[in-house]
């Protein structure tokens, strides 16, 4: 069972994940962001993956999410890989409208928002 307030939580951590890896993309790592290539590429480790683990996937959707944060977490990745060895154009390249980075952030976030309305 999700709980709307977990969800708004959860939803809003990753978003605030998001915008401290687009941030560094743009050459500007926030110091409080402790994050690297290696641990981006996991997606149990951040609060919003930790919290969805917790949640029983016996529904499309969440098994859709779980995916999705998968690939969302695998191009974020990349991105850090980039911002790791100071070419900031690339990882830049990887965070434009187009890009699968963004093309997966943004279907995330509607599948949240249809889980949220699920649930509301």
């Amino acid at each position: 069972m999700v709980k709307k307030d977990e969800l708004d939580q959860a939803i809003k951590n990753h978003l605030q994940w998001r915008s401290n890896l687009l941030s560094c993309a743009s050459g500007h790592h926030p110091e409080e962001w402790r994050m690297n290539s290696e641990i981006a590429a996991d997606p149990s480790l951040c609060q919003f993956g930790q919290w969805f683990s917790k949640i029983t996937k016996n529904e499309k959707l969440l098994n859709d999410i779980e995916m999705e944060h998968i690939h969302f977490h695998k191009a974020a990745s990349r991105i850090l890989v980039c911002c790791e060895r100071k070419d900031f154009k690339s990882a830049h390249d990887f965070t434009d409208g187009n890009s699968e980075f963004m093309e997966s952030a943004l279907k995330l976030v509607g599948l949240l928002r249809d889980l949220k309305k699920q649930y509301s």
